[in-house]
């Protein structure tokens, strides 16, 4: 899935497979960081017994600029940096790290390209429905969006994928927000074809 959405921007990258392996992940870590321009990691970045990515980070020298945002999906989300070079630690759920591909990784390639748009393309819309959230988190909600409205998917679980396969928009809903109104207005980027 992201090899996909990365050969989509003409980027060929190189994918490695590690063991859920405290050392193992360290090497490859270092190994990949003397070569590569950017590294994106998927999964081992939470906080369960197998989750070694973020301490392999800081034992290789990457320095923490963020872990952890207060968004739905994508929560467990590190980014950092070490010799110029951009480090991403995705949430190993799929639909939670596609998400985060396109709302974080995407824009720093496209400003690394020389991007003078580097977000994905943004409307207001109405909703077609009435939609309520917990408060605290913001959350991206896939959808399908028309000329003059945008109406939910079902599955929108962070390991959902095919809801993804459908959607063209991501609707955004602020954290402080906890109902949205039918044909309220929302935030919708426009995921790429």
């Amino acid at each position: 899935m992201l090899q996909a959405a990365l050969e989509k921007l003409s980027i060929q990258p190189v994918i490695y497979a590690v063991k859920d392996n405290q050392l193992e992940t360290e090497q490859l870590i270092s190994r990949v960081l003397e070569k590569a321009d950017l590294l994106i990691l998927s999964g081992g970045i939470s906080v369960g017994d197998y989750d070694f990515v973020k301490e392999s980070l800081i034992k290789n020298q990457v320095k923490e600029v963020f872990y952890k945002i207060k968004q739905k999906p994508g929560k467990p989300l590190f980014f950092g940096n070490k010799d110029q070079k951009a480090i991403f630690a995705l949430p190993g759920n799929p639909a939670a790290a596609l998400n985060c591909f396109y709302m974080y990784v995407l824009p720093a390639i496209n400003i690394s390209m020389g991007s003078n748009a580097p977000f994905l393309p943004k409307l207001k819309l109405p909703l077609a429905e009435k939609y309520t959230k917990k408060e605290g988190r913001a959350q991206f909600l896939k959808a399908i969006f028309s000329e003059n409205k945008v109406s939910l998917l079902e599955g929108q679980d962070s390991d959902a994928l095919q809801s993804f396969t459908l959607a063209n928009g991501l609707i955004y809903i602020p954290a402080e927000k906890e109902t949205v109104a039918e044909d309220e207005l929302v935030d919708v980027y426009l995921l790429p074809n």
